[in-house]
Order: C-alpha cells, then structure tokens, then sequence
C-alpha cells in the first residue's frame, strides 16, 4: 500500500470557483506523493473542477455526503478517509502558500512522538475580479496554552495533525459551527506538543462577511460560550489570572504602535502649530508696518493738503501778476504803434 507524505482535506460548499483556485495552489506546491480527500458538503457537482485542475499524477477522492453534514462532520469523513498519518486541512477559500513545503519537510525531521507544527498565514482581501488585494494581517505566532485558552491563533490551514492524534482526540466536534478548530487544538495540546514553524505556509481570503472581520458575530458568541463550558476545567483562577497578563500584554502590543502614531502625530502638529503662531507674529508685525507706513502716509497727505491752498493763492498771485504785465505789454505795444505812425507822418 502507497504511504502517502500527507492527506490533504479539502471542504468545500458550492464554491467551485475557489475550490478550483484551492486546488491549483495544491499543484504549485509541488507537494511530493500528496493525497487529496475533496469533501463537497454543498450542493454543486464539482467533480469535473477536481479531475480537470489536479495533476495527474495526484491521487484523490472525491466524498460528496447526500445531505449537508455541516463544517466539522466534513472534516471528520475527510480525515477518517484519509490514508496517510499526516492530515492536512484546506478550505476551499484557502490557498497553500509557496513555503508549505518547508513545513512539511520540518515536520517529516521531527516526526518523533506526537508533534502539532503550525506555520504562518496570510490573510489578504480580494479585488471584484478575484485577484490578491490588499493584505489584512498575517497569523502566526509561537505556541503559547495560555493564550490559546483566550483565542485561536493557530492557523487550520498551517497545521499539519498527525491523523492518529486527530481520532484520538474525537477529532472535530460537529456541535460547533464555528471554532471548531480552536476546540481541536485545545485537545491537541492536551496529548501533543505542538510547535510553530515561523514561514508562510497558506493563504485566507477574505469576503465582506468573512469570519475574522466580524461576520456571524451572534454565531461566534454562542459557540465561544460553547468552547468555555466545554473546556471550563482548564479555565482556573490561576489560569484566569495568566489570561489577563497574557490579554494586557497583547493589548501592549496592538496599541503601542497606534499610541506611536499618534505621538508622531501629535509632535507633527505641534510643530505645525508653532509654525503658524510664528507665521501669524510675523505676519501681524508685517501689518503693523504697513499701518505705521499708512499713517506717516497720511500724516504727509494732510500736510501736502494744507499746502495746497496755499499754493493756490500763489498761483492765483502770478496769474494776476502775468495778467497785468499782458496788459503793460498791449499798453506799450500801442504807444510804439502811434509813435511809428507819427514818425511816418511827419516823413
């Protein structure tokens, strides 16, 4: 019998155009003797997609229930069909990323005893086209069980559950409809030791109503009420007290950049702020300038204004003056005439 290096689960619910995007990252892998268990919990044929887009060379089955078994039901018959003691699971709106491999091969050197590895994961919006848009954030971090006891963070599409583990734990409980992966690796870390590998193994794409944006947020509180009551042992006062440094700390860190930002801001404006008093003082001083400058203006104005008349006066003076010397003028220009004509005479 083939010993397969892992089995992939795929679920998938009348999405085919994602489903087949899901399975061409699948062949970009380049995943070495893979097994693909393609579980279809909806109601659109997709086995056209699966044995058009797979390698050939890539073995799969394709389970298609009669009646909708819910996400976690999907999961379990992929696992419980699957052949290989490595599981692996892939939504049909996740994509495999380019370092998968490198998980995989981490994984294969530490196969000792039973070991959970996880690695990174992009989150990232997608265009109206279907396209990679802008990236949300990426999840990842190194494992902590305090802090899985507040909130998931391991990726379901970066880890890579030895199968046995997976049964013995009673793998995914069909009761949640949601966090059902969070209630999985809290067993897990029960029974393994579960290790992060910090690369980029997988993608998350993200609708308007995507889960991690908010969507479904009744539906997240009933089954995280769900989660606490079903692991409520673990949730100690001692436990309790751990969460809350483990959530200030977290807190510390979500907001210290914001706190940053907004401190580069505040100096910005500050020194914006200053800017314009000096602006405005130097302005108000180049005004007052002006109004000394208006005021010696008018100052010489008024002066020149009662000068004025004076000079009218005198102007009038010469007028008369230039007036009466007209007049001497026609008086001596007759005296001459009557002379000549005298002179003439007397010729």
């Amino acid at each position: 019998m083939t010993e397969f290096s892992i089995s992939i689960i795929v679920r998938t619910k009348d999405r085919p155009e994602q489903l087949a995007e899901a399975l061409r990252s699948i062949n970009d892998a380049h995943i070495p003797n893979p097994e693909i268990v393609i579980v279809n919990d909806g109601e659109t044929d997709v086995q056209e997609i699966v044995t058009t887009v797979l390698a050939d060379e890539i073995t799969f089955h394709h389970i298609s229930p009669k009646t909708a078994q819910g996400r976690s039901q999907a999961g379990n018959l992929g696992a419980e069909a699957a052949r290989s003691p490595y599981i692996f699971f892939l939504d049909d709106d996740d994509l495999i990323g380019p370092k998968f491999l490198s998980l995989l091969n981490q994984f294969e050197t530490c196969r000792r005893g039973n070991r959970v590895f996880y690695g990174k994961v992009e989150a990232f919006h997608c265009n109206r086209d279907g396209s990679k848009g802008e990236t949300y954030r990426f999840f990842g971090r190194d494992f902590d069980p305090v802090a899985l006891l507040w909130e998931n963070f391991i990726p379901f599409n970066a880890a890579i559950i030895p199968r046995n583990l997976f049964m013995k734990v009673g793998g995914l409980d069909s009761r949640l409809e949601v966090f059902e992966d969070w209630d999985l690796f809290l067993k897990l870390s029960e029974k393994a030791e579960i290790a992060y590998h910090p690369v980029l193994v997988g993608f998350y794409r993200l609708s308007k109503n995507a889960f991690i944006l908010g969507g479904s947020a009744e539906l997240q509180r009933e089954c995280r009420a769900k989660i606490f009551e079903k692991h409520w042992e673990k949730y100690t006062p001692r436990s309790f007290a751990k969460i809350y440094d483990h959530v200030q700390q977290e807190l510390r860190k979500e907001l210290l950049p914001e706190i940053r930002c907004f401190e580069s801001e505040r100096k910005h404006w500050m020194k914006m702020d200053r800017e314009r008093k000096v602006f405005i003082d130097d302005l108000t001083n180049q005004i007052s300038l002006k109004d000394d400058y208006i005021n010696e203006l008018t100052t010489e104005v008024e002066k020149r204004g009662h000068y004025i008349p004076e000079l009218q006066m005198e102007i009038e003076k010469k007028e008369n003056y230039i007036h009466e010397l007209t007049m001497e003028i026609q008086k001596k220009g007759n005296f001459i005439s009557k002379l000549n004509t005298q002179l003439r005479g007397k010729k």
